[in-house]
């Protein structure tokens, strides 16, 4: 690879570095080895936090993924390490968030589905 070339690279790699208009997000990953599973906090990059989500999800599995934040700051705040226990009660809390949210979205479907039926019944 010539010299021009590689210059050209790393200054195209600088200005898409301080151009970017993605957001970052924190993603919490349960990784499991046979038995043994853990907790990693991972970073990404993307456009939303959808994608975020996505990407997790293909790279890891959806049911890896236990939750996707959006970062406010620069910097990524340390985080406690959570025992099992944490993790477990936390893992339930994100898990009664889910089939909350699923919970409304099927009564709603259900009470358009029967408002549609009724002015079905009146044409």
């Amino acid at each position: 690879m010539s010299d021009l070339h590689v210059s050209t690279l790393n200054t195209h790699m600088r200005f898409s570095q301080f151009s970017s208009h993605q957001q970052k997000y924190k993603v919490i990953i349960r990784v499991i080895d046979g038995s043994q599973s853990m907790i990693v906090n991972l970073t990404l990059e993307v456009d939303g936090i959808s994608q975020a989500r996505f990407v997790a999800s293909k790279l890891f599995g959806a049911k890896n993924v236990v939750s996707v934040s959006e970062t406010r700051n620069e910097f990524i705040e340390s985080t406690e390490t959570l025992t099992a226990d944490q993790l477990k009660i936390k893992s339930l809390q994100d898990q009664q968030k889910k089939f909350n949210d699923l919970a409304k979205r099927e009564k709603a479907r259900q009470q358009l589905a029967k408002a549609q039926a009724k002015v079905r019944e009146v044409n």
